[in-house]
């Protein structure tokens, strides 16, 4: 996951239609190599935003953790979660506001390594309802 990364964002919006747009993500190892922190700077909706993630393993609990922040809100999400036994995904749960409706909402992310070059991640939520609904995929290609 280090290194930089060009990223498309498909961001459903309902009736089965999408914004899509393009970042860029620069990540690198932190804290003396035991976490990766993953920045994304871009514009939404005219807005400058940043979102900044860190994504690390807990030996004492045996699962990997993330913490998400976003320019655009005042909390952060952390999360913790297992890789698959192939070693492709990584699933993490744990909880975040839903800004569209201002509660806190349980939250999946999903980062799936399709190859050296490529990995997806995505953001699920559910809602108080019991629904999911994805809120987010990230798309990282290698830049060369």
């Amino acid at each position: 996951m280090e290194g930089s990364w060009d990223v498309i964002l498909k961001i459903p919006i309902g009736n089965g239609k999408y914004i899509d747009g393009k970042t860029f993500c620069k990540a690198e190892w932190v804290v003396e190599g035991r976490f990766i922190q993953m920045e994304y700077n871009n514009t939404f909706q005219g807005k400058p935003l940043t979102v900044v993630r860190y994504l690390g393993f807990d030996r004492y609990k045996n699962k990997y953790t993330k913490t998400h922040f976003e320019s655009t809100h005042i909390d952060m999400m952390n999360s913790e979660g297992t890789i698959s036994s192939d070693g492709k995904i990584i699933t993490c749960w744990g909880n975040h506001v839903d800004v569209s409706i201002n509660k806190s909402v349980k939250v999946r992310t999903v980062t799936t390594f399709v190859d050296n070059d490529t990995f997806v991640l995505e953001m699920i939520y559910t809602n108080p309802d019991g629904k999911d609904f994805k809120t987010v995929t990230l798309t990282h290609k290698s830049k060369l």
